[in-house]
């Protein structure tokens, strides 16, 4: 029978609904089971496949250190927003595992610098267990404030050099839990790249700015390309971000301090994954 680790992260926002009873009544036909709390290093190599019980950020740091091992992931979304998983219609199959990187660090849906991105690894995660998604909302309050990131991002045939009150990089059709990317693509090998410039202001009419800026993109939606005075939206699949200084990432909901200076490329990596949906655990 082949051997199954199930990964469970005891701090994701839903962990209390995890149960172990119906976890072994899923998956215990098929696996012999062995249950792990992220408690020590794992020795992946002992495995056939792995069961992530956890959110988001719990999926993109396993996937970072299983990027080329021939092994299956069933990811079951824990976590208080699970964006990545919101993109997957929950179907049977197993789908190839795609994923961006910024030089060697992975990421499973965005990496992201500026206005707003320090919610995802800021807020608190007792906040996060009680209030679920609110609790992202109310940091996000303390969030609205104006960024000036001096920037060069290269895509091989353009070049765009500003000051931006937010990158983003992004391979999914919902973050900050809005369905916003209307050209996402599952599949795809090209992920989108977003760029906000920062208003001239920083006082009134510059938070004006920014307000309809992100409601622009986040609200009402993005369903084509964009190269305007202060929205930039492009597909790409590779780059290269040059900083003026080093500044913090919120990658997968975790924070990133990546060199002044970094590649980012969109790859398959070679773990098949399947993302299950909480429901079907309750049935079975």
């Amino acid at each position: 029978m082949k051997k199954c680790l199930v990964i469970i992260n005891k701090k994701s926002g839903r962990a209390s609904r995890i149960r172990e009873d119906r976890i072994t009544a899923y998956l215990g036909n098929d696996y012999m089971l062995t249950f792990d709390y992220l408690e020590k290093e794992i020795d992946y190599d002992n495995y056939d496949a792995l069961a992530i019980f956890g959110g988001d950020g719990t999926l993109s740091t396993i996937l970072q250190k299983i990027l080329r091992k021939k092994i299956d992931v069933l990811y079951f979304p824990y976590g208080t927003v699970n964006d990545r998983a919101r993109n997957s219609k929950g179907s049977a199959h197993h789908m190839h595992t795609i994923v961006g990187s910024l030089n060697e660090k992975a990421f499973c849906y965005v990496a992201a610098c500026g206005s707003f991105t320090p919610i995802g690894y800021k807020t608190n995660i007792r906040h996060k267990k009680y209030f679920k998604s609110l609790a992202y909302f109310a940091e996000a309050l303390k969030e609205f404030n104006i960024h000036r990131i001096k920037a060069k991002i290269s895509t091989g045939d353009q070049v765009f050099e500003d000051a931006y009150t937010l990158i983003m990089l992004v391979k999914s059709k919902h973050c900050f839990y809005f369905p916003f990317n209307h050209l996402y693509n599952e599949d795809s090998l090209n992920a989108h790249l977003l760029l906000i410039r920062s208003p001239e202001s920083n006082g009134f009419w510059g938070k004006i700015l920014l307000f309809f800026s992100f409601f622009r993109v986040f609200f009402i939606g993005l369903r084509k390309n964009i190269r305007g005075k202060y929205i930039t939206f492009l597909p790409y699949s590779r780059l290269t971000v040059t900083l003026e200084e080093p500044y913090p990432f919120c990658v997968d909901g975790e924070k990133y301090l990546p060199e002044k200076e970094f590649a980012v490329k969109i790859q398959q990596a070679t773990p098949m994954l399947e993302i299950i949906p909480r429901k079907k655990l309750k049935k079975k």
